[in-house]
Order: C-alpha cells, then sequence, then structure tokens
C-alpha cells in the first residue's frame, strides 16, 4: 500500500462522503470526529510518517479514508478502533458500493484498514494472526478495478501545448519552462513543485528529485528544456521573487518562513510564493486550451505518461524507463508496454495495404495446421 498509494483526489468524485440512511452527511458532520476516532486517526499518521517515513501524500490519504471509516461508525454509535468489527466492515464495504464507488477506491479503503488494524495489533501486542478483525480483513477480497491504459498525447499535440504557452514575461518563462521539463523529465507534478534550486544540475541537464515514499532519484532532460530553464531562471524567477517584497513591504514578522521557502524553490507563482501543485495544474489546463486541446484530456500525469510511452516508442529500454519515472515496481512501467504495442499495431494495419489480408491468411493456415510449431509461419500477420 504504501509505495503504491493512489493519489489523494482519486475515486472524490465520484464517491461522496459518508452518508446516513443513504443520504448525504451535512458539512457539520463532515467536519467533527468524536474525540476517540481522532486521537486514534492522529495517532496512526503519526506512526506513517515517524516509523514507516510515507510521502505526506500517501498519509493525507491514510487520514482521509480513515476519516470516512470513522465518520460512518460514528453514524452508527461507535468509534475507531474499538467500532471495527467484522460486522462493521461490511457494512461499511456495503455503504461504499452505495454511494457509488469505484472500485479502487473500495480497494485503497480496504487496504487502509488491514493498514491501521495492523497498527493497532502492534501497539496492542497481539499476534499478527489470529485476531477475529486482522483475519476478516486478510480475507476479504481485493476488488478487482478494470484495466485502463494510461492516457497519453502524440507527439504532434505535446508539441502543440507547447507551442502554445504565450509571452516573454516571467510568467510565461515559467510556464514554457515547467512544461519543456515535466514533459523532458517524466517528473510528477509534486515533484516539480518541490524542486529547489541546489536539485538543478544545469551544466549537465539532471536535476535531483525525491518522489514517493521518499525515494531520491535524478532524472535527465534535453536541450529544449534546458534553454527554456536558463531563460526563467536568468529572467523569469528574479522577477517573481521580486514581488513577494513588493506586496508585502519588505519581509516582516511572521513571513519569514515562507521567504525563506521561496528563496530555495524552483517555481515561483505570480506573487513570488512558492508555486503549489494545484497552481501547476491551473497553468497547464489553460495552456492546453489555448492549444485546442480538451483540458480534462490534459494533466500533468499525462504528460508523465507521454514521456514514458514516448521513449519506449523509440526504443528505450524498459528497465531504463522504470528508472527514469522512479517506479519501484517494473511491474508498473510494463502498462506502457501496451499503449506502444497497440499503437504500433494500429498504425501497421492503417499503413500496410496487405496488412489485413496477411493477417487473415496467417491465422487460417496456423489454426489449419498441428500446433508443433512454437507460433504463426512466416509471411503471417502474428503480433
Amino acid at each position: 500500500m504504501a509505495g503504491r498509494q493512489a493519489p489523494p483526489d482519486s475515486g472524490r468524485a465520484a464517491c461522496p462522503s459518508s452518508s446516513v440512511g443513504g443520504q448525504r452527511a451535512p458539512d457539520g458532520a463532515r467536519a467533527a470526529l468524536p474525540a476517540a476516532s481522532a486521537a486514534a486517526v492522529a495517532a496512526f499518521t503519526g506512526h506513517l510518517v515517524g516509523e514507516r517515513g510515507l510521502a505526506a501524500n500517501s498519509v493525507h490519504a491514510y487520514r482521509r479514508d480513515l476519516e470516512d471509516v470513522a465518520r460512518f461508525l460514528h453514524a452508527r454509535g461507535h468509534t475507531l478502533p474499538e467500532g471495527v468489527t467484522a460486522d462493521a466492515v461490511v457494512a461499511y464495504l456495503v455503504a461504499l458500493r452505495q454511494r457509488g464507488c469505484a472500485a479502487s477506491t473500495v480497494a485503497r479503503r480496504i487496504a487502509s484498514l488491514r493498514a491501521f488494524q495492523r497498527f493497532q495489533d502492534e501497539e496492542s501486542g497481539s499476534p499478527p494472526a489470529g485476531h477475529p478483525i486482522t483475519d476478516a480483513l486478510a480475507a476479504l477480497p481485493r476488488p478487482r478495478s478494470p484495466e485502463r491504459l494510461p492516457r497519453v498525447l502524440s507527439r504532434q499535440q505535446v508539441a502543440a501545448l507547447l507551442a502554445a504557452v504565450v509571452g516573454e514575461g516571467p510568467r510565461g518563462l515559467r510556464d514554457r519552462a515547467a512544461l519543456e521539463l515535466l514533459y523532458a523529465s517524466g517528473l510528477r507534478v509534486s515533484e516539480l513543485t518541490a524542486m529547489r534550486i541546489g536539485d538543478l544540475d544545469l551544466r549537465r541537464r539532471m536535476a535531483r528529485t525525491r518522489g514517493k515514499g521518499g525515494r531520491e532519484r535524478v532524472v535527465l532532460y534535453g536541450r529544449s528544456a534546458a534553454d527554456a530553464l536558463s531563460a526563467y531562471l536568468a529572467h523569469g524567477r528574479p522577477a517573481l521573487a521580486a514581488r513577494w517584497a513588493a506586496d508585502r513591504g519588505g519581509v516582516r514578522a511572521g513571513h519569514h518562513g515562507r521567504q525563506d521557502a521561496a528563496s530555495e524553490r524552483v517555481w515561483l507563482n505570480a506573487r513570488g510564493r512558492p508555486l503549489t501543485r494545484q497552481g501547476a495544474w491551473l497553468i497547464l489546463k489553460g495552456v492546453a486550451r489555448r492549444a485546442g486541446l480538451a483540458a480534462r484530456a490534459v494533466s500533468p500525469h499525462v504528460l508523465r505518461h507521454s514521456f514514458a510511452s514516448h521513449l519506449l516508442a523509440g526504443g528505450a529500454d524498459l528497465r531504463v524507463v522504470q528508472e527514469l519515472l522512479g517506479h519501484a515496481d517494473i511491474g508498473t512501467t510494463e502498462i506502457y508496454t501496451h499503449v506502444t504495442a497497440d499503437r504500433l499495431m494500429g498504425v501497421y494495419r492503417r499503413s500496410h495495404p496487405r496488412a489485413t489480408l496477411l493477417r487473415r491468411v496467417a491465422l487460417r493456415r496456423w489454426t489449419a495446421t498441428p500446433r508443433a510449431a512454437s507460433g504463426p509461419p512466416a509471411g503471417g500477420g502474428g503480433r
């Protein structure tokens, strides 16, 4: 669960907050948690940060999942952790389905409950197996989500997107450099916005970043991104940084921390403060609209997907792409091979005048002969 946590917003639109009697709970009910439940959630998230060293986004996702469970239990007159019984877990999962939650959201809530119960077992000194709730959670089947291929942009669409950045002012220089770097290096948006000046090696076109679980890696970028980044650092960023002092009348008491953070961060917003993930999203959405692309079809992660699939289509080794993306498991990277293979087959079928005919003939011959051979005969259209 720790390294594969879904983004904090995953499934939120399709899975409203806890409801009572099938109705969505009012805002006040969502905001308030019983003291016992709040203390249990705080103890668990403290364990995730202090002992397991999880990234802030993963901790936030665990916290949100458990707070949703706590509100469900509160509506039934129970609190965490005592209210987590086998019957309560089943009732909660049924409620998730009734609320229209996606299978991926249900699977994540199960994983959060399992992690929470393991923590409770460790705190109480219970054995890892034999506890009725632990065993009940372990026996729950993991809901299967339909496999979805990542959305990617074509090279032409990426070129149109980058060309749609307008203006040579500080914000235009920043937007061009940020989008060039996202596509050139496959960074996550959180990795981009957390980047500090000391993480950049402009001479060798490399950058150091810390990804999920605090894992550090080095990413590379090409000449176009390097030129855009140099222009931003030389002319755009100093102008944005100067706006903090202009807006605030100089550094005042209470603002030293934010000023210090801005002095180290590469990416600043229009007010000279560190750019947030939401700010980066808004920048990309605006550029996408100017490029004539559907805003909902473009996101920082779509640029990351495009980076990976374009590398593989160009002949890159899968292990190299895994390292560049910072995936702990190569199985996560393998999904991009399906994208590439499907696209190659599509181009072949559209472009070769005898592609369909040759494939049909080869398959008829192959199915009509004994299966001693290891594959389709030569000259056919085997994939």
